[in-house]
């Protein structure tokens, strides 16, 4: 009894320290960036919430047939309420950003927490998360639907592993209803069901009838479906696939390599020593599977192809980094892996050395978020000099 309770007290300390560090060191990273203004199609977003009227405006981003581009309306609710708090000033959006990062960074402690019970792999991952370069254009960029999208992801994960675990409805549908909201986000999230099939029966591999499998994934294949259909809707008039070939061609190849090289080491993102890292790292992966066997490091190879899947086939002048906002997680939870692993082989030394690799990682990964801040911020200001007379006779 009192081994739990001391248990207990130790894992809500740990908790904490966990949640003051990850929300620390996000802020640190991604303050700076709420001087950054609006980019790109921001203002176009913006003025939709700013001219339109209530039901103008929910049939816009709620109407499959209005859709020019795709179907997100979880994001133009948000969009909505940020406008109604914050009007024409951009601090408050970018703020907004910070904070959905920073929830998912504890989300994705939560999760690793959750299946494995590794309070240290749980802070690393979520700590390593919060910086991941890749991840800067998409905390920078407010029109990015990315991390809110990903909140509900995550949150169905969790709450899907704990449905598993305990066998609680609730959770269930906790589960259902962050599916949902994770597609009406963004449709990064389409294959959010394949990972928690996989996290069913290839993870948890429970013995289950076939009868019970019927029940359990039933409204979720029929939801998906009904998803897919309206998905199609939208892209036969949308503007990407008819304009810029949004499609299946050799281009995905291109993508795919380099995506890939960037989940496994993104902290480069030119050049052609990142297709050697993607051998190097690749091929180590393939041998570590091969070798041991491990469910875990299969999951978590599909896992991250899934999430940035749908970005393939934009053609290769559309490539960005930021597409990659779902997948870096597998990124910061492989680190937090190697780190837990070196520090679980011996009491002493291991531990050094894995808290020295911990500190470069999280090093490497601030230096290079605070210096993409920086040119962020620099270059918002130098695009808003031209309107600076305007803007100050109308403010």
């Amino acid at each position: 009894m009192i081994f739990r309770i001391g248990h207990w007290f130790f894992l809500k300390r740990i908790a904490l320290i966990a949640f003051v560090s990850t929300v620390g060191v996000v802020l640190v990273g991604y303050y700076p960036s709420i001087k950054v203004g609006f980019l790109g199609d921001d203002w176009w977003f913006l003025g939709k919430a700013a001219s339109l009227n209530l039901p103008d405006y929910l049939a816009f981003y709620f109407d499959p047939r209005a859709q020019i581009f795709w179907y997100r309306p979880l994001y133009g609710i948000l969009l909505l309420g940020e406008y109604f708090f914050f009007g024409a000033t951009p601090d408050g959006y970018h703020i907004g950003q910070i904070v959905l990062h920073a929830l998912n960074c504890l989300l994705l402690s939560g999760i690793v927490w959750q299946y494995s019970k590794r309070w240290r792999l749980a802070f690393l991952a979520g700590l390593f998360y919060a910086l991941v370069p890749v991840n800067n254009l998409a905390v920078f960029w407010i029109a990015v639907q990315d991390p809110l999208a990903m909140v509900f992801y995550l949150a169905a994960i969790w709450s899907w592993i704990v449905y598993l675990q305990s066998a609680r409805t609730r959770f269930y549908w906790l589960a259902f209803g962050g599916f949902v909201l994770a597609l009406l986000g963004k449709e990064a999230s389409v294959f959010l069901v394949v990972t928690l099939f996989l996290i069913d029966r290839w993870l948890m591999a429970k013995p289950t009838k076939f009868t019970e499998m019927i029940r359990r994934y039933a409204l979720w294949a029929v939801t998906f479906v009904a998803y897919l259909a309206l998905e199609y809707r939208v892209q036969t008039t949308a503007y990407f696939p008819n304009r810029w070939g949004y499609g299946l061609g050799w281009h995905v190849l291109e993508n795919l390599a380099h995506y890939a090289a960037l989940v496994v080491f993104p902290w480069i993102q030119d050049g052609v020593l990142i297709y050697v890292v993607l051998a190097v790292l690749g091929g180590a992966w393939i041998a570590f599977l091969l070798w041991h066997k491990s469910r875990l490091a299969f999951f978590l190879g599909v896992q991250a192809g899934l999430t940035f899947a749908p970005a393939l086939a934009f053609p290769t002048m559309f490539f960005q980094a930021r597409y990659l906002y779902f997948a870096s997680a597998i990124t910061a939870m492989v680190l937090a892996m190697v780190c837990e692993w070196i520090a679980r082989r011996a009491p002493r030394d291991a531990w050094a050395s894995a808290a020295v690799l911990a500190l470069v990682i999280i090093a490497a990964n601030g230096w290079v978020t605070l210096t993409a801040t920086a040119e962020q911020v620099e270059a918002g200001r130098q695009m808003r000099v031209p309107l600076r007379d305007i803007y100050q006779q109308h403010p």
